[in-house]
């Protein structure tokens, strides 16, 4: 091969192979923590919800709306329990190899925040 020739090889192959392959393949444990967070975002938007309309009722000391949302949030905590269990596990081992890490965190960003 000549010797202008190899570079456009290596280029065109790196090209093929770039667009042909994924950047990353996700580990299951990465794919089953997102699939737990965008199943339970609308539940784990509505508890931060709460959770700070229960900050602002302690803050202003309504002892009725304390009371009232209090239940609220117990409930949800208690449908969450299972699924942050298991997305703690997940998470223990997404944080021992970096790239899982940032797969899993640019999911996160991918998911969005609560509005």
């Amino acid at each position: 091969m000549g010797k202008h020739l190899f570079p456009l090889f290596l280029f065109t192959f790196a090209s093929h192979f770039a667009a042909t392959s994924p950047a990353f393949a996700a580990s299951p444990d990465v794919d089953a923590a997102i699939a737990l967070d965008k199943q339970h975002h609308a539940e784990q938007c509505a508890k931060k919800k709460i959770q700070v309309q229960l900050f602002i009722a302690h803050q202003q000391h309504d002892q009725g709306k304390l009371n009232s949302l209090a239940p609220e949030l117990d409930a949800i905590n208690k449908r969450l329990k299972p699924t942050e269990d298991k997305l703690n596990t997940l998470k223990a081992n997404i944080k021992k190899n970096p790239d899982d890490q940032s797969a899993y965190e640019t999911a996160l960003l991918q998911l969005g925040d609560c509005e």
